[in-house]
């Protein structure tokens, strides 16, 4: 049952959940059979009768001071740089994200939000490879929801095309807005999302991870940050989505929740619509009709039944954002070609540069995170 933690038992929830071999289900299981996390790591006896067949691997970690030590070096860093761990079993964890198979032991929080429970939140998510349709469409959809619901708050990655959109249209609308990272919170990827994600908290949202701070992103987190995307909203929508888009596990993770998906339409011809496309035709996703049809689907009700609305079309697209300024780019074979040759794909880049596939990606995930370059439509990369 959700309850205020002592500090102390707060620090060894901390060190359980940077324990090794024990997942967020688990370490929450340990708790259970224990009554609480410090039992775990102080009473042996306890932990011998309870648990007499603790892996070894996991014992020896016990028997260190070393999780501990580092619990409280995350407190102290968490103090100083504003950020707020809030607790599974702790009675200001949002009770959305208590409901997923798989809830984060521990989630950070830095910003002043708090509504988790009086707000109604909907993610927002979509291709990186956003096309001019999907970046009007994200637009409207958050202006429509905006309207219709205007205690929504949106849930997006805070990463390229859909997320970021999502995120500005929000901003741009004063609607509360979290954004899902998959590093810790003293950090930011895509660095270049800065001044949006500083206003995301200027504005009374959040940037939230399951990461302490000082976890930097890796290929894995990306993933993993879905489920919390899908675990803190009521409903999904999704813009745009190729066949194979990140997105899609947003849309797994809330079906696997008892969420409702919602999915965006687009032309036959696009492949960035293919995932939408499949989640409708499989019955995994709601046609998405609007906001007002959306909420009646939720049981929610609207602000004004009549009010439907405007169909979107690329010819009510906003134009394409207008290149980065010139910069000085660090010496990489890489950013020699782009800067020469503009947008290329993984493929181009290999031959161009005579690296495998497997390096071109490896450097191009290491440059995006630096905020060198950025994903874009088909599989490309340019210059940030």
């Amino acid at each position: 049952m959700p309850s205020t933690l002592t500090p102390t038992e707060r620090t060894y929830t901390i060190a359980l959940s940077l324990t090794k071999h024990v997942g967020p289900r688990s370490a929450i299981e340990l708790i259970e059979a224990l009554g609480s996390a410090t039992a775990f790591f102080t009473d042996a006896e306890l932990r011998a009768r309870i648990l007499p067949r603790l892996p070894q691997r996991i014992a020896q970690q016990l028997a260190s001071p070393t999780l501990v030590e580092e619990a409280l070096r995350i407190e102290e860093r968490c103090q100083k740089e504003g950020i707020r761990p809030i607790f599974f079993l702790s009675e200001d964890y949002p009770a959305s994200l208590r409901e997923i198979a798989v809830p984060p032991m521990v989630l950070y929080v830095r910003g002043e939000y708090v509504a988790w429970a009086e707000r109604r939140h909907v993610s927002v998510v979509g291709t990186r490879s956003i096309s001019d349709y999907g970046r009007a469409l994200t637009q409207q959809v958050v202006r429509e929801l905006s309207a219709t619901c205007p205690a929504s708050t949106i849930v997006s990655g805070l990463a390229y095309g859909v997320d970021i959109q999502a995120h500005e249209a929000a901003l741009n609308l004063s609607l509360p807005t979290v954004a899902v990272l998959a590093h810790g919170l003293d950090t930011l990827y895509p660095s270049v999302h800065w001044r949006i994600a500083e206003q995301i908290l200027r504005d009374g949202g959040a940037w939230v991870s399951e990461y302490p701070p000082g976890v930097k992103p890796y290929r894995q987190a990306f993933v993993a940050r879905n489920r919390i995307i899908a675990g803190l909203s009521a409903a999904t929508i999704v813009i745009e989505a190729g066949e194979h888009s990140g997105s899609l596990s947003t849309a797994n993770y809330a079906l696997e929740s008892g969420r409702e998906v919602f999915a965006c339409p687009g032309r036959l011809t696009d492949p960035e619509s293919i995932g939408c496309h499949k989640l409708i035709e499989e019955q995994r996703a709601h046609l998405y009709l609007g906001a007002s049809a959306m909420m009646k689907e939720l049981g929610w009700g609207t602000l004004d039944e009549g009010a439907e609305a405007h169909p979107v079309s690329a010819s009510h697209a906003e134009k394409p954002a207008s290149s980065s300024p010139t910069r000085e780019y660090p010496p990489h074979p890489l950013l020699a070609i782009l800067i020469e040759q503009g947008v290329l794909s993984v493929d181009e880049l290999s031959r161009l540069s005579g690296m495998d596939l497997m390096t071109v990606r490896s450097e191009l995930f290491d440059l995006e995170l630096d905020g060198w370059v950025q994903a874009r439509a088909g599989g490309c990369y340019s210059l940030c």
